[in-house]
């Protein structure tokens, strides 16, 4: 069972609402946001672009822009190596769309994921080397490549590397960890420690935006398709999870503002919004992060993402509206073979008290694709909220996907191990990672002996900005809360709890695991809705402690004459439009029931 927590703020919420002329429940969610100065909050109220930092701070930057200027001028050709996830697909197409119209001779290769894996290979490097390629530029890959980096310089080619991941390391006498670099020619990542650039938590896509913006500024030209770029990565923002604050806001922000104000932007998004029937819609978060992101992911996974970047880069509907169509039906697959794969496991650890005893669950499966690896690991991490490792077989070796929990750094744990793996990457939240097949005992006996994580770390914490009274839930205040979008990791949407709610109606879906909770307010009886979803069994299984099975049926039914439990909810509060009826409506993502 979660546990509830309500956020204490030390802050003078009375002078916050004067200065700020806002609202106390806005307030307070955002003194629990750790803003304590004006000018924070009106930055955070208020992302506009010109809060983003100067990005000729960022290490390597003037060097990499030299070398590209001298490249094209001498007539080089140039290969953008991308990656096969949605970041790596924007970044691609930020920097392919951006580089051609500068005017170079300009060519963009994703590996696959099967065959190749993830980043630089030699066989790649080869086969451009060949292809008259004389500069790489890597992005969201490449920071890990020394080997990889090294061949391309003994093909006498020029590399720079465009990375947000983490840099491996090597300690001194003094314990102090010294960033192992590839010998590119530059390398532009704000987590080398070198580079002294404020932000470091931007994904790939936002770097090449600001990357690619910043070049025509250091060439004194015109770049007429900086709000396109800021679009596309405001996508890789929200699909590779990055911290949603600061400068990830400000794009966030600002490029899903300037997509509803133009969906035709561009021509190969635009056509897979129409294919998602999205057009008419104000497009949020939620459309980016779970209809329209996995679809770009859909074709690396399944087939080549080379498509997707073709969708982006498209100039022609009718094409671009086949490849959306194509990679809406691989995204159809790729969910269907990932519920069939999740169930298995869950059903493997169901009878596998062992497994599920570890504090670090390492999951073989040879059956799952490896391309849908990382989807399986974070179900089962949620599901356990323990951090979970999923392999598979894969050519000549065994490969795998780690997702991991807020209490422990599952990069620092695999890099402890690293002598184990063919092939590794990734940072704090999830990796990658390949090795042999007789490595996989050893990985998960080395992985749960090193790590200190207790009891407490696996319990999921729910936390609270503010316990509030059902008259308090209005559509004044869902209103004033959408000041705060768009939400995702560090800035997530409010929570609320309320107590001992009494209800007037309940309608329960089993076949959608869906609960409507009606309450009624105590003062005025106005009647607020509450949609719970996933939750069916709970509900089934709270009741079974109150009541025998006879009542308990009565109430999934939604008989409630002799029902007298209350409910504490908590919940998000949102606006729900339906035949043009606008509410309130809570959004409840945990309640437990009280006699």
């Amino acid at each position: 069972m979660a546990k509830w927590i309500v956020k204490e703020s030390d802050i003078n919420l009375k002078l916050m609402v004067e200065v700020l002329g806002i609202d106390e429940t806005l307030a307070t969610v955002i003194s629990n946001r750790g803003m304590r100065s004006k000018k924070v909050c009106l930055k955070y109220l208020n992302p506009d672009l010109a809060y983003l930092n100067d990005i000729f701070e960022m290490y390597d930057l003037k060097r990499a822009f030299d070398v590209i200027i001298n490249a094209v001028s001498d007539n080089q050709k140039i290969a953008i190596y991308g990656d096969y996830d949605v970041d790596g697909v924007v970044s691609t197409t930020i920097l392919y769309k951006s580089l051609k119209y500068y005017g170079a001779d300009v060519v963009f290769y994703i590996p696959d994921r099967m065959s190749e894996g993830y980043g630089l290979n030699k066989n790649a490097i080869q086969m451009l080397k060949d292809e008259n390629v004389s500069l790489i530029i890597t992005c969201d890959n490449g920071i890990a490549s020394l080997e990889e980096t090294e061949f391309a310089k003994f093909l006498d080619m020029q590399v720079i590397i465009i990375d947000h991941h983490e840099p491996g390391f090597v300690s001194d006498d003094d314990d102090n960890q010294i960033d192992v670099l590839p010998a590119a020619d530059a390398i532009v990542n704000p987590k080398q420690k070198r580079c002294k650039y404020p932000f470091k938590a931007l994904c790939a896509g936002g770097i090449c935006y600001k990357f690619v913006v910043a070049f025509f500024r250091y060439c004194d030209l015109e770049f007429p398709y900086a709000d396109e770029m800021l679009v596309l990565s405001m996508i890789s923002t929200f699909c590779d999870v990055v911290d949603l604050v600061d400068e990830n806001r400000i794009i966030a922000k600002n490029g899903l503002d300037l997509l509803n104000r133009n969906k035709k932007i561009n021509i190969g998004l635009f056509s897979l919004i129409n294919e998602k029937s999205l057009t008419e819609q104000t497009l949020e978060s939620f459309h980016i992060g779970f209809i329209l992101g996995p679809c770009i992911n859909a074709c690396g996974r399944l087939e080549k993402a080379q498509l997707a970047v073709e969708l982006l880069v498209s100039e022609d509907q009718n094409s671009a509206a086949e490849i959306a169509k194509k990679l809406s039906e691989l995204n159809d697959e790729r969910k269907s073979m990932t519920k069939k794969s999740v169930d298995e496991v869950i059903e493997y650890l169901s009878n596998n008290d062992k497994a599920t005893s570890d504090s670090i669950l390492v999951i073989y499966n040879a059956g799952i694709h490896e391309s849908i690896a990382g989807i399986v690991a974070g179900r089962i991490k949620d599901m356990f909220h323990k951090p979970t490792i999923v392999l598979t077989d894969a050519e000549g070796c065994v490969k795998g996907s780690a997702r991991s929990i807020e209490a422990y750094n599952i990069f620092l744990g695999l890099f402890e191990c690293r002598e184990l793996f063919l092939r590794f990457g990734g940072h704090k939240m999830a990796a990658g990672l390949s090795l042999v097949e007789e490595n996989m005992d050893a990985l998960r006996v080395r992985l749960n002996t090193n790590c200190n994580l207790t009891d407490d770390d696996f319990v999921e914490i729910i936390t609270i900005d503010k316990e509030l009274q059902l008259e308090d839930v209005t559509y004044e205040l869902a209103k004033s809360l959408k000041a705060l979008e768009p939400f995702g990791k560090e800035n997530k949407e409010p929570l609320f709890s309320t107590k001992g709610l009494t209800l007037s109606s309940l309608k329960v879906i089993e076949e959608k695991d869906t609960i409507i909770f009606t309450f009624s307010t105590s003062e005025t009886f106005r009647k607020v809705k509450g949609i719970c979803f996933g939750k069916v069994g709970l509900l089934r299984e709270s009741l079974s402690e109150l009541y025998d099975e006879y009542d308990v049926n009565k109430v999934m039914n939604g008989i409630l004459r002799s029902a007298n439990f209350t409910v504490d909810v908590v919940y998000h509060v949102g606006i729900n439009e339906f035949n043009n009826n606008v509410s309130v409506q809570m959004k409840i993502r945990d309640f437990r029931l009280c006699l």
